[in-house]
């Protein structure tokens, strides 16, 4: 089940096996100098993650978005900061949206992206 993280995450929040969860932890913690400047930053801006499953059915989820959620996984797909593995079954993509750093960890099921990528481009051209 997809899951939208609004604050700092932990393991327990994130969801997914040890070595996963670690990468992740990894990717959102490297631009400080330690956990609590991270934990700051989050604090003061509004970043999220979501984490969406090889199990969702992504159209009917993404309707239940506002349209600027939409579009902020549309740019976090293509046109990423960086797009990397964290493990064999999932990748994260990083879009940054504010000027204070504020950004969108996109995680999601590595054979997945384009049926993700083609149900975010249905609901934003639906006379496609």
């Amino acid at each position: 089940m997809m899951r939208i993280l609004t604050e700092y995450p932990t393991s327990l929040s994130i969801g997914f096996d040890e070595l996963t969860n670690k990468a992740l932890l990894e990717h959102i913690n490297e631009p400080f100098t330690n956990e609590k400047e991270a934990l700051s930053f989050w604090q003061n801006t509004s970043t999220l993650v979501i984490v969406i499953e090889p199990l969702d059915d992504y159209l009917p989820l993404l309707h239940c978005f506002n349209k600027r959620l939409i579009l902020l996984i549309h740019e976090a797909l293509e046109y990423p900061e960086y797009e990397e593995p964290l493990s064999d079954e999932y990748r994260v993509n990083l879009t940054v949206f504010n000027d204070d750093g504020s950004g969108l960890y996109l995680v999601y099921p590595t054979t997945r992206k384009e049926q993700l990528f083609n149900a975010v481009n249905a609901i934003n051209n639906p006379n496609l």
